[in-house]
């Protein structure tokens, strides 16, 4: 078991975005969102 204090938060992963990986409060993170929801579809057509 990884120690509760070594283990990102929700709320540090939430703090960067999971695409560009610059901090969410810099704003512009539409392009980003798109792409996330893209790379799910890919992969839901993946799994069928």
């Amino acid at each position: 078991m990884i120690p509760d204090t070594e283990r990102p938060t929700v709320y540090d992963w939430n703090a960067t975005c999971d695409i560009c990986l610059r901090p969410r409060s810099a704003g512009g993170h539409q392009k980003c969102s798109k792409k996330r929801q893209a790379l799910r579809r890919q992969q839901e057509s993946k799994q069928k």
